[in-house]
């Protein structure tokens, strides 16, 4: 077939078409059985190999705020810091692995903020955490659309936090910093 004739027939299939032809040619072209080359030899007849190998199409890009991927990342921070669950701590270090491949150095914290998070801090005459909010206290929650929550637990600052944190009973599984939260 002439490279137009392969054009033509390229691009009459809807792309989910193109991709499953695409994934199929690169998983049985480096296979020594008959039945593969067959099946590889028609595809680059039909097709050919500019069609198969080109990137013409862009791939489509993903778009989500910066603060979403920098709150999940430290959440999932202070989770594996504070935890003493096993299985949660390695979900929590997964997560950010995750993230930190997916998005890298632009979209994640500042190396230098995570160090400063990261330093122990120094600590002073006082030996007990000064609490800013008690249990059984009605918050105001900052990244939650201001909604209205009942503190349930509180953690000192651990591992290089820098705010006690805080669990509210509507969201259990959410640690809140002092910063996030106002006092009703």
């Amino acid at each position: 077939m002439t490279k137009e004739q392969q054009d033509i027939a390229w691009a009459g299939l809807p792309k989910d078409a193109r991709n499953q032809i695409i994934s199929s040619y690169f998983c049985k072209r480096d296979s020594d059985t008959e039945y593969n080359k067959g099946y590889v030899d028609a595809i680059l007849h039909i097709y050919g190999i500019h069609n198969l190998t080109s990137d013409t199409e862009p791939e489509e890009m993903l778009m989500i705020p910066r603060y979403k991927v920098v709150v999940r990342y430290e959440d999932d921070k202070d989770v594996a810091k504070i935890t003493r669950n096993e299985d949660t701590r390695l979900l929590c270090e997964a997560r950010m692995n995750l993230l930190a491949n997916l998005f890298g150095d632009k979209c994640l914290p500042d190396k230098e903020l995570e160090h400063r998070l990261e330093q122990p801090i120094q600590a002073s005459v006082q030996v007990e955490p000064k609490y800013k909010f008690s249990l059984g206290q009605k918050v105001v929650l900052h990244f939650y659309g201001g909604e209205i929550g009942t503190i349930s637990e509180r953690f000192p600052p651990e591992g290089g936090i820098v705010w006690n944190c805080y669990k509210v009973k509507e969201l259990p599984y959410h640690l809140w910093r002092e910063n996030e939260l106002d006092p009703l």
